[in-house]
């Protein structure tokens, strides 16, 4: 930020160096996401020939309120190495 002589305002993060899938996902069930929602996640990672390893993070960006109740929008981001 400095280098560029940028401006910003607190929470400030850094994403670590390294080759990261992100994914992005609807559902109605926040705490029950399971292999069948990650799927497209693990198929990437697998075609690749890759696995995770640390540095995996979750984030909430949305809920739409819709007639069968709230559904949130989240993003799923995972590092992965050879």
């Amino acid at each position: 930020m400095e280098e560029f002589q940028l401006h910003s305002t607190p929470p400030l993060e850094t994403i670590p160096a390294g080759r990261f899938l992100i994914i992005y996902l609807k559902t109605y069930d926040i705490l029950n996401l399971g292999p069948k929602d990650l799927k497209p996640l693990l198929d990437k990672v697998r075609s690749l020939n890759m696995s995770f390893t640390h540095s995996s993070s979750g984030r909430l960006l949305a809920i739409e309120e819709t007639s069968e109740g709230p559904l949130f929008s989240i993003l799923i981001r995972v590092r992965i190495s050879d």
